[in-house]
C-alpha cells in the first residue's frame, strides 16, 4: 500500500487546493492515491482559510487517526479540529449578549467563551432593553418620565405599596399621623417594639425584617418553609424557588412573568394601580380597596373581560396571557407583528405594549396628551407645603412648622400681603373659596379633538362653578365640517406699523353669529378629580394643580374623544382682562408650553415659547405687532423656503384675545396681507388678583377650498 502523507487533514485540504485538485464547479475532488473520496461545495478560488472551510473527513480507522485532547482556553488547537479556543472550551467564562454596548446583557442569551467577542461581551446582567443603551442596571433613573432607566422594574417617582416615605424624586408618598414614624414605607407607632420571637423571616411588626430565607425556601407565616415552585400564569422568570418558569424567544424579554417584545416601556401615567403594559403593575391598593381602571376604589371590583382574551381586566388583574410568538392587541391575541394605534396621540399606550411617544421634561402623559406636571419640592423641609397642594410632613405634638422645620412652641401664621403660598407654619395663605373646585369659581378652558383623516374640532370655553354643584359654560366651537373663514377685528396704526393693516380673527370668536353658546351641568370631586356631567350627555374629568394664585386643570379623560385639554381657574372674574397697553408696560417674561397642530392630515406637536412683551411693539391699547426674523415657510410664491414672519395680537376685551401671523413673502401687493393667514383664538390666564400669566388657545384656520389647520396651545409662565 502506498505510504500515507504525514500532514494533517486540514493541511491536506490546503495542499489539494493549491494543487488545483479541487474540481472547478463539480463540488467533487479528484481521487487520492489511497482511494479516499470527499465532497465539498464549489469554491471559486483558494482564498478560504481553514477557519472558513472545514477539512475533509479522515477516512482512516479511528484508532489510526491522530488523537487530540479536550479543547482548553490556551491558544492551542488541543482537539486538532483546526480551530483554537472555541466557545465552550475548558476554562471558558460565561458572558451575556450586549447588543447595545452599554456593558450590560440579558441572562436569556449567554455563551461560555475564552475571549469575549460580539455580542457576548457583558458580565453584568439585568438589561431590560438590550436595544437601548440608556436603559440598563447601571443607568441613572430620571424622574417623571414614566421610563424605568435602571431596570429595577420601577419608574420614579415610586409610591407603590407605600403610605409614607420618600418617592425617589425628592417628594413624599405621604405623611404619618402624630405619634407614628415611617419605617420602610409603613406608618407604625413611634414607641413600636419589634418582636421576632419564634420568627425566622417576615415583618417584625414595626416595619423591619426578622430575616431572609435561604435559597429553595420561602417565607410563609414568618417561617422559612420548603419552596414549591409557582409558575401559574407565568411564561418566564423566577419560579420563586431559585428555578425558572421558562425562557423567552429571541427579541423578547421577560417582564413580570410575561414575554414582551424587547424595548417595552411600562406606562403608568395617571394610574395608581393596574397593568403597566409590560406585564407588571402600576402599584397596589390598600386594604378594602380594589383596582378599577387604574384607580384604587373602595368595595369589590368587577373584572371587565367581555370579548377579551388578554390584557388588563380593569381590576388589577388580567383577562389572560398570549402564547409564545403572539402579542396582545386591544384585548385579542394576535400572531405576527402588532400594528400600533397612535393617530392623534402624543403619548400613551399604542395598543401593542408600546408607547406613542414620550413627553418632554416637566410634562406627563394624560389622556394621550403631554401636560405640565407639578413637581413636589420638599428638599430640606420637614413639614409644610410641597408646592403642589400636598404636604412635606407634619410635626409631632408640642412642635409647630416654621419655614419648613419643626420647632418648639406655637407658630404664628404670617400672611400679610399674601393671597397664597406658605404661611410659615406649615399651612398656606389663601383667599380661595373652599366650596368650589380648587377654591376658584371661574375657569377658562381650551380643548380639541385632533383626528387625522377623521372629524376634528376645537373649543374655547369659560366655566363658572357654584357651591350648589352646578356649573355653566359659554363656548366657541370650530370644526373641519364647518368652514368658517375670517373676520376683521382691528387695524394697526403708526408708529408701530406704518402700513396700517387689518387684523383678522377666526369667524365666531368675535361677538355675533350665535356665539358664544351656552351649556349647563353638574360638578363633583371624585377620586381627587373634578368630574363634570353636562346636560347634553357629555362628561369630562380634570386633575387640579394648585399654582398659588391660580389653579391649572389638566385633562384626565372624557367620553367625547377629546385629545388635548388644559384650563386655568382663579378668583378673577371672566369679564376681567389685561389690555395690550397694560402688558406692554410690564417686565418681559418667558411664556412657554406644549402645542399640537393638525394641518390637513399631518399631526405635529412639541414645545413653543416666546418672550412677552419682548420685541413686540404696542400699536394701541388693544393691538401689538412683532416683526420676526426669517423662519421656515413652505408657501412662498417665489420658491423661497424661509421668510420673515409678521405677528399681530388684538385684545377683544375681557379674557378674549386673537393672534394672526403670516410669512412676509406672501405680501405681493402693497404692504398688508389679506389672504389665508394663521388665526389663533386665546383666553387670558389671570391670577387671583388679575395678574397676567399667559394664554390657553386653539387655532381654527379654516378656509373654503384651502388646507384646514387646527391646533391647541398653552403659552404660560408655569
Amino acid at each position: 500500500m502506498p505510504r500515507r502523507s504525514s500532514i494533517g487533514p486540514a493541511l491536506l485540504f490546503i495542499s489539494l487546493c493549491v494543487a488545483w485538485l479541487f474540481c472547478a464547479c463539480s463540488g467533487k475532488a479528484e481521487d487520492s492515491s489511497d482511494g479516499a473520496r470527499w465532497f465539498k461545495p464549489c469554491l471559486s478560488d483558494c482564498s478560504a482559510t481553514t477557519a472558513e472551510h472545514s477539512a475533509p473527513p479522515d477516512t482512516r480507522p479511528e484508532e489510526a487517526q491522530p488523537q487530540g485532547e479536550p479543547e482548553e482556553c490556551n491558544g492551542i488547537d488541543d482537539d486538532l479540529d483546526g480551530a483554537t479556543d472555541e466557545d465552550g472550551a475548558n476554562g471558558c467564562e460565561v458572558f451575556m449578549a450586549d447588543k447595545d454596548g452599554d456593558k450590560c446583557g440579558t441572562e436569556q442569551q449567554t455563551s461560555c467563551v475564552c475571549v469575549p467577542h460580539p455580542p457576548y461581551t457583558a458580565l453584568k446582567g439585568g438589561d431590560c432593553d438590550d436595544n437601548n443603551p440608556d436603559r440598563n442596571p447601571l443607568a441613572e433613573e430620571i424622574c417623571y418620565n414614566d421610563v424605568d432607566e435602571d431596570c429595577d422594574g420601577v419608574a420614579l417617582p415610586d409610591c407603590a405599596g407605600k403610605e409614607c416615605g420618600l418617592d425617589g424624586c425628592g417628594g413624599l408618598c405621604g405623611a404619618c399621623e402624630l405619634g407614628e414614624v415611617c419605617t420602610n414605607g409603613g406608618c407604625y407607632p413611634d414607641d413600636c417594639l419589634g418582636d421576632c420571637s419564634g420568627k425566622e423571616c417576615g415583618n417584625d411588626g414595626c416595619g423591619n425584617s426578622c430575616g431572609e430565607c435561604p435559597l429553595g425556601q420561602s417565607c410563609s407565616g414568618n417561617q422559612c418553609l420548603a419552596c414549591a415552585p409557582s409558575c401559574t400564569g407565568k411564561q418566564c422568570g423566577p419560579d420563586g424557588c431559585g428555578g425558572s418558569c421558562g425562557d423567552c424567544p429571541e427579541e423578547h424579554e421577560c417582564m413580570a412573568g410575561v414575554c414582551k417584545p424587547q424595548g417595552c416601556q411600562p406606562y403608568c401615567t395617571g394610574k395608581e394601580c393596574g397593568d403597566d403594559g409590560c406585564g407588571g403593575n402600576c402599584g397596589a391598593c390598600g386594604p378594602g380597596q380594589t383596582c378599577e381602571s387604574g384607580v384604587c376604589k373602595s368595595g369589590p371590583c368587577t373584572p371587565q373581560c367581555t370579548g377579551k382574551q388578554c390584557g388588563d381586566d380593569g381590576c388589577n388583574g388580567s383577562c389572560g396571557t398570549c402564547g409564545p410568538g403572539q402579542t396582545c392587541e386591544n384585548g385579542v391575541c394576535q400572531s405576527g407583528p402588532c400594528t400600533p394605534q397612535c393617530n392623534g396621540k402624543q403619548c400613551g399606550d399604542d395598543g401593542c405594549s408600546g408607547s406613542c411617544g414620550t413627553c418632554p421634561a416637566g410634562t406627563q402623559c394624560q389622556g394621550s396628551a403631554c401636560v405640565t406636571v407639578c413637581t413636589p419640592s420638599c428638599a430640606g423641609k420637614q413639614c409644610g407645603d410641597n408646592g403642589c397642594g400636598g404636604s412635606c410632613g407634619t410635626c409631632p405634638a408640642g412642635k409647630s412648622c416654621v419655614a419648613g422645620k419643626c420647632q418648639e412652641g406655637a407658630c404664628v401664621p404670617t400672611c400679610d400681603g399674601k393671597t397664597c403660598g406658605d404661611d410659615g407654619c406649615g399651612g398656606t395663605c389663601s383667599v380661595a373659596d373652599g366650596s368650589v373646585p380648587g377654591g376658584r369659581p371661574a375657569y377658562i378652558v381650551a380643548m380639541v379633538r385632533l383626528n387625522p383623516g377623521g372629524t376634528s374640532w376645537a373649543r374655547l370655553a369659560q366655566y363658572t362653578f357654584k357651591a350648589s354643584g352646578e356649573v355653566s359654560q359659554s363656548f366657541w366651537l370650530w370644526s373641519f365640517l364647518n368652514e368658517t373663514d375670517k373676520t376683521e377685528v382691528a387695524q394697526t396704526v403708526a408708529p408701530c406699523d406704518k402700513d396700517k393693516c387689518k387684523v383678522y380673527a377666526a369667524t365666531r370668536f368675535p361677538s355675533g353669529g350665535g356665539y358664544p353658546k351656552a351649556l349647563v351641568g353638574k360638578w363633583a370631586m371624585k377620586d381627587a378629580k373634578l368630574a363634570i356631567d353636562w346636560s347634553d350627555g357629555a362628561s369630562e374629568s380634570w386633575k387640579l394643580a394648585d399654582l398659588c394664585d391660580r389653579v391649572r386643570l389638566d385633562l384626565a379623560g372624557s367620553d367625547y374623544n377629546v385629545t388635548h385639554g388644559i384650563g386655568y381657574g382663579s378668583l378673577a372674574g371672566l369679564d376681567q382682562g389685561a389690555s395690550v397697553a397694560e402688558r406692554m408696560s410690564l417686565a418681559s417674561v418667558n411664556l412657554h408650553g406644549p402645542y399640537a397642530v393638525l394641518s390637513g392630515d399631518k399631526l405635529s406637536s412639541g414645545e413653543t415659547s416666546f418672550d412677552f412683551p419682548g420685541d413686540w411693539k404696542g400699536c394701541s391699547d388693544s393691538v401689538a405687532v412683532r416683526f420676526a426674523p426669517a423662519e421656515p415657510c413652505g408657501s412662498c410664491p417665489n420658491g423661497e423656503t424661509t421668510s420673515p414672519v409678521r405677528y399681530y395680537i388684538a385684545w377683544l376685551g375681557g379674557r378674549k384675545e386673537v393672534m394672526e401671523h403670516f410669512c412676509e413673502c406672501l405680501v405681493t401687493s402693497g404692504k398688508c396681507y389679506n389672504g389665508n393667514a394663521r388665526l389663533k383664538s386665546y383666553l387670558q390666564v389671570l391670577g387671583d388678583t388679575g395678574a397676567f400669566h399667559g394664554w390657553v388657545g386653539v387655532e381654527a384656520s379654516l378656509y373654503p377650498g384651502g388646507i384646514h389647520t387646527m391646533g391647541w396651545f398653552r403659552v404660560t409662565e408655569d
